[in-house]
């Protein structure tokens, strides 16, 4: 498989966009830095409560990348907030916490996915393109039962 860095110019996310929720603002910029080429539309939120916000506020977000230690409310809450109301987002846990562990308490608590920060960019697009790939397969399933 490629480089999926090496396809950066050949994405064309412009129809899609992502929230990072991130209440350290470095990161933020460095994933921002990471989607940049894509053309992907990027929202932010800087605590827990506020990514929460944001999705119920912009129907258009289709994957948030979620910090799961957030000030106000952390990530794990606010994914089972999301998801409550928003199940058909995508949720991508980012944490330094490693652990076997860790992992299954971001899928308990309804992430969809799980990366560890660093984010190496590579990881990143492989779940960005795992997830929107399967979005539209979806979308077009469900296209095909409507249209007949």
């Amino acid at each position: 498989m490629k480089n999926p860095l090496d396809m950066v110019s050949n994405f064309d996310w412009s129809d899609k966009t992502l929230l990072i929720a991130e209440d350290d603002h470095f990161s933020y910029i460095y994933l921002k830095e990471i989607l940049m080429g894509t053309g992907i539309k990027i929202l932010y939120a800087d605590n827990g409560i506020r990514a929460f916000a944001e999705c119920l506020k912009h129907s258009e977000i289709s994957v948030v990348l979620m910090d799961i230690k957030m000030p106000v409310v952390n990530g794990l809450e606010s994914t089972r907030l999301i998801k409550k109301y928003k199940p058909q987002i995508k949720i991508i846990a980012q944490t330094a916490f490693a652990m076997p562990e860790d992992k299954q308490k971001c899928i308990s608590a309804g992430c969809d996915d799980y990366i560890t920060k660093p984010v190496i960019p590579e990881e990143l697009f492989t779940k960005l393109i795992r997830i929107y790939s399967h979005v539209e397969s979806n979308v077009n399933i469900e296209n095909k039962k409507i249209l007949g």
